[in-house]
């Protein structure tokens, strides 16, 4: 069965903790990770930061992701990859 190609958006990512991938130069995996409430980030307003999947599993922050992004990713449906 074959899946549907991947559905690349341009209009503005979610942020609400949803890991996306991110079509860069390469693709990553990226997420919104949002501050607990009563910390001082959320007293200053802040909603949250963005991370990028690093090597070990585990998610480092980064600048907030720029390019065309996608909730599921289907490699077969990219040529090149």
């Amino acid at each position: 069965m074959s899946k549907s190609p991947t559905e690349w958006r341009n209009d503005a990512p979610p942020q609400d903790g949803t890991a996306i991938y991110m079509r860069v130069t390469t693709i990553q995996s990226y997420r919104f990770a949002a501050y607990h409430p009563k910390s001082a980030q959320a007293h200053r307003g802040l909603k949250g930061r963005w991370q990028v999947l690093n090597e070990y599993a585990g998610w480092d922050n980064c600048p907030p992701p720029r390019g065309q992004w996608a909730l599921e990713f289907y490699p077969e449906s990219e040529p090149g990859i």
